[in-house]
């Protein structure tokens, strides 16, 4: 008669923690090495970039950062979230088409919740709901950054740049605007900037805790330069 060989107990939920423990420390390390291969691409020299590493700093727990879809919100992901403890609120919405609404819903939180609102949106974005402009006082905390690389320019970043005849002007919307300008009538102060450096300190000097009037920042962006960017991102 065979002999019963003893019961070994394996303790599963030890070893499924170790090995948990293992995946999360080479994920940590994996993510560690694409930040630093990111940043050593973009640090200091794309403006989209700049508005979230100084928002990510400038941040109070109280403030509302209300973010318009395409690439503020795209950035926003890649360099803001990873690095944001504070609390603030974030705060987005897809509207009808994604690109409506957004400086009505940074005047309605400023009124409805009090507080410091910083508005991040595209220049088609702008557009769509430039008419609210009209309704704001100088003495409203609301900060509003417009990136304008005069079109839609998310597109040329995705498999659909390649159907060149249909994206530009059926997709991209490319217009002409500069709307530092435009605005000029409006009660809000208004900063215009083409680089990063005039960027950085125009957006530092908005957000410091004593600014407290409403202003409309413009970043100009060179839509090449922009694709360029991405693409170099996504080789890093």
């Amino acid at each position: 008669m065979m002999e019963r060989q003893p019961i070994t107990t394996v303790n599963t939920t030890t070893n499924v923690l170790k090995v948990s423990k293992k995946i999360l420390a080479i994920n940590r390390k994996i993510a560690e090495q694409v930040n630093v291969n990111v940043h050593k691409v973009l640090c200091h020299s794309s403006i989209v970039n700049t508005i979230a590493n100084v928002i990510a700093g400038k941040i109070k727990q109280n403030d509302v950062v209300i973010l318009g879809n395409s690439t503020p919100i795209r950035a926003f992901d890649q360099y803001y979230f990873s690095n944001n403890t504070i609390g603030a609120k974030i705060v987005t919405h897809r509207g009808v088409s994604g690109i409506e609404g957004f400086v009505s819903t940074a005047r309605g939180y400023y009124h409805a919740v009090g507080g410091r609102v910083i508005l991040v949106l595209g220049d088609v974005s702008f557009m769509h709901d430039f008419a609210a402009l009209l309704y704001l006082r100088k003495e409203d905390n609301i900060k509003i950054i417009v990136i304008n690389n005069q079109r839609g320019g998310l597109f040329a970043t995705l498999p659909l740049k390649k159907y060149d005849g249909f994206l530009n002007p059926m997709v991209e919307s490319p217009h002409d605007v500069v709307f530092s300008k435009v605005c000029a009538g409006l009660p809000v102060n208004i900063r215009y900037c083409e680089d990063v450096k005039s960027f950085e300190r125009i957006l530092i000097s908005a957000l410091e805790e004593n600014n407290k009037e409403c202003c409309l920042i413009e970043a100009f962006i060179n839509h090449d330069d922009d694709v360029a960017d991405h693409d170099r991102i996504k080789d890093a």
